[in-house]
């Protein structure tokens, strides 16, 4: 009977059973592989007669204990657990079962504290798909919500084009940027929760249900993440576009002159130059993703920690966006069709839509209310035939890939370098503090354009009392950063910071998303609001001689001017 032996390159072989005793040469790395010699024949011991005393009257004194041994039953040396015959190596505890030591495998395998990150490339393929047949139900919940929001997001975006009034404008827009930013959304919070559920080596994915508002929230992530990623690359032409456009948004002010050039012609080359940066992060997504199912996934967010992660796997990451493309062909093939020929086809099918509304109501009757109402009808329906199909052909491939993502988290979870635990009172890091900073700038860029969009009723009461040309004018300076831009950036950042890191806040919505407080030099307490104020001032001024007073926190003691000025330090909360 052929023996199964295992060398030390891994290569299993199968030995006759003369060679039992003797070693044998592993075809692939030449190294002498000893086969283990069978068991002798033992010679049949007679057995051994108990004599019975007279005065034992225990029932079980007369058994024989050899007998009782079940020789048929292979058991690991080292843990005691039972293993098949045509076991190598015990399933439990990795030990050789007829030498009882670790191969050299197994201790590579230990020794690394985790899964051997080779190991991805020769199981992802078919892992993925054994996932994606048991999850099939995800796949087509995506499908189907990605339809549902698709058509509401394209309907709504119809009716803020059709519609006339600025506040019925406003609130379909609005409407529109919600369906829109709940497809993406639920995409990543499912991706995010397929990765962690990878990482825990869970069974299934569990309940997932759908939250609309958690999906919107995920929706702004996925568009805010690749803005934060690039935006050290943006930060010195936009302090040239301000430096340069509001002396002479000051100077149109003063001379009552036409409103022309100015603070939003100096930005327009930097949103063009953010727009093609824009699609850069998008190599880092399996590794951002990764951090995303830590409990903490501020690594996710950090430009230089996500460009060394990445480029230190880049093999797995490389090998992700072939996978990508592969099972994405089709849609990558359909998308570059519709780009060559998207507006000849739309041309095409307005063309059909009209002939049928003319063959319907007659040619004179192309206008009013039933028109209209065709029209909608008709857009509706190609809405719904051109969506589903797209939305479905996506999803499937879309759940295959995030257990891709999830593979590549689980073999390389031991060098990605998640944060599992923080300690408290540590002094947080520059890029840390420049994504706090980043989350407030984002608050306080939302709270600026909230209110640019109530100025709308004031310039409504303007009108009410005939003062179009002043309304005119207030539109101009407050919609295009004008007028308010000097009072609202300056003022209301000193209040939005000095009222918020002092007391039991202890910080700005930025830092305590991410976990961060501000306390006195000894870590120990909160600092006061006179000290918060001062410390929120001087931010500003700190910030002025090109960041060189925020630069300075990523040396030394972690502290800006502003914080070595006021005797005050950001630290990490920590676990509680």
């Amino acid at each position: 009977m052929p023996i199964k032996v295992r060398c030390d390159c891994g290569k299993a072989i199968s030995a006759p059973d003369a060679a039992r005793g003797k070693a044998i040469k592993c075809p692939d790395c030449g190294e002498r592989v000893r086969v283990p010699a069978g068991q002798r024949k033992k010679k049949k011991k007679k057995k051994r007669v108990v004599e019975r005393r007279p005065d034992d009257d225990d029932f079980f004194s007369g058994l024989d204990d050899e007998a009782l041994e079940d020789t048929s039953i292979r058991i690991c040396p080292k843990c005691t657990a039972e293993v098949d015959e045509e076991d190598i190596e015990c399933p439990e505890c990795g030990v050789n079962i007829e030498t009882g030591q670790l191969s050299a495998k197994q201790r590579k395998k230990r020794k690394m504290r985790g899964p051997d990150p080779s190991e991805f490339y020769s199981v992802v393929w078919k892992d993925s798909f054994e996932f994606l047949k048991k999850n099939m139900k995800f796949a087509v919940r995506t499908g189907i919500y990605w339809t549902i929001f698709g058509i509401l997001y394209v309907g709504s975006a119809f009716m803020a084009g059709y519609c006339e009034k600025p506040p019925l404008i406003a609130f379909w827009a609005g409407l529109a940027v919600i369906f829109y930013l709940t497809m993406p959304g639920w995409l990543w919070s499912l991706h995010v929760h397929v990765v962690k559920c990878t990482l825990e080596q869970q069974e299934g994915l569990g309940k997932f249900n759908f939250d609309m508002f958690s999906c919107v929230s995920w929706g702004i992530k996925y568009f805010f993440w690749p803005l934060v990623i690039v935006s050290p690359l943006l930060l010195v032409p936009t302090v040239i576009a301000v430096v340069g456009g509001i002396p002479q948004d000051i100077k149109v002010l003063a001379s009552d002159d036409a409103v022309t050039g100015g603070l939003m012609a100096m930005l327009a080359p930097v949103i063009g130059l953010t727009s093609v940066l824009y699609v850069l992060p998008i190599f880092f997504f399996p590794v951002a993703s990764s951090h995303m199912a830590a409990k903490y996934t501020y690594p996710g967010w950090l430009p230089i920690d996500l460009i060394k992660n990445t480029f230190k796997h880049f093999g797995g990451v490389a090998y992700y966006w072939v996978i990508f493309i592969a099972v994405h062909l089709h849609a990558l093939i359909v998308v570059g069709l519709l780009t060559v020929f998207g507006t000849t086809l739309v041309a095409y099918v307005s063309d059909l839509v009209l002939r049928a509304i003319e063959a319907i109501l007659g040619p004179d009757e192309l206008s009013g209310f039933t028109f209209v109402s065709l029209v909608i009808a008709f857009a509706a329906l190609i809405a719904f035939l051109t969506i589903t199909p797209m939305s479905f052909s996506v999803a499937f491939p879309s759940v295959f890939m995030m257990r891709v993502n999830g593979l590549f988290a689980h073999y390389n979870k031991r060098t990605l370098g998640y944060v599992t635990k923080q300690k408290p009172g540590v002094p947080a890091g520059f890029w840390v503090r420049y994504l706090a900073i980043m989350v407030d700038f984002a608050v306080l860029t939302m709270i600026f354009l909230t209110l640019v969009v109530l100025l709308y009723p004031i310039a409504a009461v303007y009108v009410a009392f005939g003062a179009e040309e002043g309304v005119t004018s207030i539109i101009a300076w407050f919609g295009f950063v004008r007028f308010a831009t000097l009072p609202y950036w300056v003022v209301f950042p000193l209040l939005y910071f000095g009222f918020q890191e002092c007391g039991n806040a202890s910080g700005s919505l930025g830092k305590n998303a991410i976990g961060l407080i501000v306390v006195d030099h000894e870590g120990k307490k909160p600092i006061t609001q006179g000290a918060s104020f001062i410390r929120a001032f001087l931010r500003v001024l700190c910030g002025l001689p090109a960041f060189v007073g925020w630069i300075v926190a990523a040396f030394g003691k972690k502290q800006t001017l502003h914080d070595m000025a006021t005797k005050t330090q950001v630290v990490w909360r920590g676990d509680q």
